[in-house]
């Protein structure tokens, strides 16, 4: 039993150190399978990154080569543009000077042109009745004037049609007045006769000359197109019913005052509560006494006073109790005025923006009475009728300063004046803030306004 136990044992251990053998055996082919296939995993692995980093390396330069060759073919294409001339750029920039390398002669390169679906497109957005100008002609029309006022409008021409750059020269005179202008108007039928005549509102009665001046609708210049124009603008620039001088600008009368005296005398600057002082005629001389007590002068000229009827009244009464400086309108000591202790000047926009001089804090306020005060009128004369381009070109001229919305709203922006067209005042006088650096008020345009359609109503 021993032996068989022994011999038992023996075999048990012989099965286990084979059996140990075998199994070491099967650990290192499995080890070496198992390395060898890790291996085959590693070396697909990094094959399979190479193969990724190589295409996005070339993708890469690739997208380089466009790059540079886009930028190559910009530059060429902007270098045979600028050797062409034909580079797109701003009309200040096709109009400078530049040289003639093969003849070192000036010439002056022109506007560029629009295509004729700009063309077209620009012509839609006028109304029925007005033709483009040739933009290849070089004739001109010629505007007399005896300052620079119109520059603005004329450059506003000039932004909005590039291509009629320099179309329009300026002859300068010496003023408003009717003999100098009708002097300097009988060069009509000269080579130096103006096309147009910048005349102020007093003396619009000269267009009636039949031999210097000629009605828009000569021009092909429509009624229709001045429809949202002030209706005292169309009866200034009438002859028999027809027009003959247009304005771009209106010329409400308001009451210019003092905000520091109207808080010592009414205990209130605001506009709305101060215009409550000097509602009608009998408040006004109310004020005025008010003024007085308080050591203030309600006037410095008599000269400034709206023409209407019973006006000599309310003059001499302010006259006769001390209440105006009775100084001279214009006059270096009506101007010295503005500083010392005067309470009110009867003003209107223009007045504002190019005539107030103060070191003092001013704002407007509704009249006693509606007015307008002064006024540039253009009217075209009958040099300005002898082509068709010409009066194409004032047609378009006209309507763009004296017409156009967009024209006449970006000179309420850019000058504080008031433009001649109802839309466009209602508009801006609806605005919370319009203001303007001369005056203290949020929108003097509110005032404006209401002196206008009292106008209108034929309280003038």
């Amino acid at each position: 039993m021993n032996d068989s136990f022994a011999d038992n044992s023996n075999i048990n251990n012989s099965n286990l150190a084979d059996n140990k053998c075998s199994f070491e055996d099967d650990i290192k082919s499995y080890s070496k399978t198992n390395i060898k296939q890790k291996s085959r995993t590693n070396i697909s692995l990094y094959k399979k990154i190479g193969f990724f980093v190589s295409g996005i390396l070339l993708v890469a330069i690739v997208v380089l080569v466009i790059i540079v060759s886009l930028k190559k073919s910009k530059e060429n294409a902007a270098s045979v543009n600028l050797s062409n001339d034909v580079a797109e750029t701003s009309s200040e920039e096709n109009t400078q000077v530049a040289k003639d390398t093969s003849s070192d002669k000036e010439t002056t390169l022109q506007p560029a042109k629009r295509s004729k679906k700009e063309s077209q497109e620009v012509l839609n957005q006028l109304p029925d009745g007005i033709e483009m100008p040739d933009p290849n002609s070089h004739e001109k029309i010629s505007i007399h004037l005896c300052n620079d006022e119109i520059e603005k409008q004329i450059s506003y021409f000039y932004e909005k049609y590039p291509e009629y750059t320099d179309r329009i020269d300026c002859v300068y005179g010496d003023s408003f007045d009717p003999e100098t202008l009708t002097n300097e108007s009988n060069l009509i039928g000269t080579a130096d006769a103006p096309d147009m005549l910048l005349i102020d509102a007093s003396c619009v009665d000269m267009v009636s000359n039949d031999a210097i001046f000629v009605d828009l609708e000569d021009l092909g210049f429509s009624d229709d197109f001045y429809k949202y124009a002030y209706s005292y603008t169309k009866q200034i620039g009438s002859v028999n019913g027809k027009l003959r001088a247009i304005s771009w600008q209106a010329t409400p009368g308001v009451l210019l005052y003092r905000t520091d005296i109207a808080r010592d005398v009414f205990g209130t600057d605001d506009p709305n509560e101060v215009s409550k002082m000097f509602y009608d005629w009998d408040k006004y001389l109310s004020s005025a006494n008010m003024a007085h007590e308080k050591g203030y002068y309600i006037n410095s000229s008599l000269e400034e006073f709206p023409n209407f009827e019973g006006v000599s009244k309310i003059t001499d009464t302010v006259l006769a109790n001390n209440y105006t400086k009775s100084t001279s309108i214009w006059t270096d000591e009506w101007y010295a005025d503005m500083n010392e202790d005067v309470f009110t000047f009867f003003a209107t926009p223009w007045f504002v923006d190019y005539k107030l001089d103060s070191t003092k804090e001013w704002a407007i306020c509704y009249s006693p009475c509606y007015y307008y005060w002064g006024g540039t009128f253009i009217a075209p004369t009958v040099k300005c009728v002898e082509s068709e381009e010409k009066c194409r070109l004032a047609t378009l001229f006209l309507y763009t300063i004296c017409c156009d919305e967009e024209v006449l709203t970006k000179m309420v922006n850019d000058t504080g004046d008031c433009p001649n067209n109802k839309k466009v005042v209602d508009s801006v006088a609806a605005l919370s803030q319009c203001p303007n650096s001369k005056i203290e008020n949020p929108n003097p345009y509110k005032f404006y306004k209401e002196a206008l359609d009292g106008m209108e109503r034929g309280y003038y």
